[in-house]
């Protein structure tokens, strides 16, 4: 029995990551997605410098309704990339 019982230990072991993941709690979500969109946020202006606009951020980060953290990422990427160039979509029309 006690080989049972190591079984059954490390079976909980390997599953209470993705319990946890699971079953976090919403503020701790929040708090993700805020932090990621500060980091956004800070990448794009650093990006843009001067040319940086918060309306044409977001416009961009909440135009796209929801959707995952990555998308936002690669849709603020391309904005700014845009914006570099003074593309249509950049940060100066606002």
């Amino acid at each position: 029995m006690p080989e049972m019982s190591l079984l059954i230990a490390l079976v909980l072991a390997q599953a209470a990551p993705r319990n946890a993941e699971r079953t976090a709690p919403p503020d701790a979500d929040a708090r993700r997605q805020r932090l990621a969109a500060l980091l956004l946020r800070d990448r794009a202006k650093k990006g843009l410098g001067p040319r940086f606009d918060i309306r044409g951020f977001h416009d961009e980060v909440l135009g796209g309704g929801a959707m995952p953290l990555d998308v936002p990422e690669k849709r603020i990427a391309a904005w700014t990339a845009e914006g570099r160039q003074g593309g249509a979509r950049g940060a100066a029309l606002h």
